[in-house]
C-alpha cells in the first residue's frame, strides 16, 4: 500500500498537473475493491502526511502545494450492511477531518449532504472552489463516483483493484475524461496496480464491445513502449533544428520557423512520457537532455512565439515558408510560475469583486485575504519584487476595499509593475546621463542578455554631461565598459523580474 501512495504521491506531478501551479492542479480517485480497504488507505494516507512513515513526499510537490495532499474518503454507511457500526465510527472520523479542513459542519446523519459537498467541491463549477483552500487532490472510494460523475478537473484514477466489468471499466476511465482545458489536460489517465496482464485483456475487449468492433481511431492513448521511441525520435529532430538553445537566437526566421515546429512536437512527446509513472527526471542523462536545456528550449520558443504574434500578416518580400505550425499551441511539458502570478491575481480580484452570488461574511473575505497573503509569501521566494507590490496592494485593500470596487486586479498591479520600471530607468539615466527612452525601450524588449538596442544608446549617451557633473569621472573608454555593465546586472536584477 505504501508504493501504492509513493505512485500517488510522488510519481503523479503531471497526471496530477503540477505543472499548472497553485489552484489549477488536477484531482485523482484511488479507488479499491472494498470499504475495509479503503479505509486502510485513508489511514495510511494521514499517517504518511503526518510524517509517520518511512514514505516521504518529495519536496517538488511541496514547492508547489505546500499542503499535499488534501483527500477525503467515500463510502456507503448503511445500517443494515455488514460491519456498519465500524463503518460509521469510521465515517465520523474522516467527516471531522474534512470539517477541520473546510470548515463545514457535517455529521454522520447529513453524509447524502456531505456527498453533495463533495461532489460539487470536485466538480469546482462553482466559483468557491476555483480558490485553492477550498479543493481536493485524493478522493478514495469503492464505487461511488465512478458513474455519472462529471468533474473536468479530475485527471487520474488509480485501480487497486481487480478489473471490473466491461461497462464498469469504461464508465470510470469516463470520469477522468471530461473536457477541461485541452491544452494542459490533452486526456484522462488511468494507473492500475494489480493483474496488468488481465487489465490490459479486459480494457481491449471493453474498448472493442463499446466502439462497436472498430479498430480505428482507438480512444486510447499510446504506451511508455511506443511514446519513448517517439520522444528519442522528437529530440533528434529537435537537435538537427537546433543543436543547443544557444544557437537560436542566431537563426534566420525560416529557421525559426522550423524550430518551433519541432519543438511543439518535442514538447507533446515529452509531456506524455512525463505522464508515465514510470518517468524519472534521471533518465534525460541517457537520452542526453537535461530539465534546464528544456527550459532555455521553451524560453526561446516563447520569445519567437512573440516576437512573431498571432497573425504576422503576409509578406510580399519573404513569403512564409508553408510549415504546420499551431499558432495555438501551448507548452504542455513546461511549469511556469507566471501561473502563480495570475492565480494571485485572480484571488485578490475575488476579493474586491466576489464571484460568489450574495453576500460574503467578514469571516469569509478574511479567509480569502490570507489566502491571498500566504501565496504571495510563496511567490516572494521567486521573485520578492512583484511579491512587494502584491502585498502592498492586499495592504492598500485591506484598508480601504471600496477604492477598488469594479476595477481590474490586472491592470493595476500592471501598472504598478511599470511604475516601478519607469523609477529604476529614470534612475539609471539620471546616474549614467542615459537616454530614457532608449534605455526604456531596452528593459521591455531586453531577452537572453541581450540589449536589442545597444549601438543606438550609446550613440545617445552624453558622456560630456556626466564627465562635467560627475566627480571622479571614469574615462571615456572604462565608462562606456562601466555603463554596460552596469545596465546589464539593473535589467537582470532589477526590471526582468517585473516584466
Amino acid at each position: 500500500m505504501l508504493k501504492v501512495l509513493e505512485v500517488i504521491l510522488n510519481k503523479s506531478y503531471h497526471k496530477l498537473g503540477f505543472q499548472n501551479g497553485k489552484g489549477k492542479t488536477f484531482e485523482g480517485l484511488l479507488t479499491t475493491s472494498s470499504i475495509s480497504i479503503a479505509q486502510k488507505y485513508y489511514e495510511l494516507l494521514t499517517r504518511v502526511k503526518n510524517g509517520e512513515t518511512p514514505l516521504k513526499i518529495d519536496e517538488r510537490i511541496k514547492q508547489v502545494l505546500p499542503d499535499f495532499p488534501k483527500f477525503a474518503i467515500t463510502y456507503s454507511v448503511t445500517e443494515n450492511e455488514d460491519g456498519s457500526q465500524v463503518n460509521q465510527e469510521k465515517m465520523k472520523q474522516s467527516l471531522d477531518d474534512y470539517n477541520a479542513m473546510f470548515d463545514t459542519k457535517f455529521d454522520i446523519s447529513q453524509i447524502t449532504s456531505y456527498n453533495s459537498n463533495l461532489n460539487k467541491r470536485l466538480s469546482r463549477k462553482d466559483p468557491k472552489y476555483k480558490s485553492r483552500n477550498e479543493q481536493l487532490d485524493l478522493v478514495i472510494v469503492v464505487d461511488r463516483l465512478l458513474t455519472g460523475f462529471d468533474a473536468p478537473c479530475m485527471s487520474t484514477i488509480f485501480i487497486d483493484r481487480q478489473p471490473m466489468g466491461p461497462h464498469d471499466l469504461i464508465q470510470a476511465f469516463s470520469r477522468t475524461n471530461r473536457i477541461f482545458d485541452k491544452k494542459s489536460k490533452p486526456y484522462g489517465q488511468i494507473v492500475t496496480f494489480q493483474a496488468p496482464v488481465l487489465f490490459k485483456k479486459c480494457v481491449d475487449d471493453a474498448v472493442k464491445l463499446y466502439s462497436a468492433g472498430s479498430t480505428e481511431d482507438t480512444p486510447l492513448i499510446a504506451e511508455w513502449d511506443d511514446v519513448e521511441p517517439a520522444f528519442k525520435k522528437g529530440l533528434a529532430a529537435l537537435r538537427i533544428a537546433a543543436q543547443t538553445p544557444d544557437v537560436i537566437p542566431s537563426m534566420s526566421d525560416e529557421e525559426k520557423l522550423h524550430f518551433m515546429k519541432m519543438f511543439q512536437s518535442f514538447d507533446r512527446l515529452f509531456a506524455q512520457l512525463k505522464s508515465f509513472s514510470r518517468y524519472d527526471e534521471s533518465m534525460l542523462d541517457d537520452y542526453g537532455i537535461t530539465e534546464q536545456e528544456y527550459i532555455d528550449y521553451a524560453g526561446h520558443y516563447l520569445n519567437i512565439k512573440s516576437e512573431i504574434g498571432p497573425d504576422p500578416g503576409p509578406d510580399p518580400v519573404n513569403p512564409p515558408v508553408e510549415l504546420e505550425i499551431d499558432s495555438d499551441y501551448e507548452l504542455m511539458a513546461y511549469s511556469n510560475t507566471r501561473i502563480d502570478y495570475e492565480y494571485i491575481i485572480n484571488l485578490i480580484q475575488n476579493i474586491v469583486n466576489p464571484e460568489e452570488e450574495g453576500d460574503i461574511t467578514p469571516e469569509e473575505k478574511q479567509k480569502k485575504i490570507d489566502e491571498a497573503k500566504q501565496y504571495v509569501e510563496d511567490l516572494r521566494k521567486d521573485n520578492p519584487k512583484v511579491a512587494d507590490i502584491m502585498s502592498h496592494l492586499i495592504n492598500e485593500i485591506e484598508l480601504d476595499e471600496s477604492r477598488f470596487k469594479g476595477k481590474s486586479i490586472l491592470n493595476i498591479v500592471e501598472n504598478m509593475k511599470h511604475e516601478c520600471i519607469e523609477q529604476v530607468v529614470s534612475n539609471f539615466c539620471l546616474l549614467w546621463h542615459a537616454d530614457k527612452d532608449d534605455v526604456m525601450y531596452a528593459a521591455t524588449h531586453y531577452r537572453n542578455g541581450v540589449i536589442p538596442n545597444e549601438s543606438a544608446i550609446k550613440a545617445s549617451i552624453n558622456y560630456p554631461e556626466y564627465k562635467n557633473t560627475v566627480e571622479h569621472a571614469l574615462p571615456k573608454f572604462k565608462y562606456y565598459a562601466k555603463f554596460f555593465a552596469e545596465l546589464r546586472s539593473t535589467l537582470d536584477y532589477e526590471i526582468k523580474p517585473l516584466v
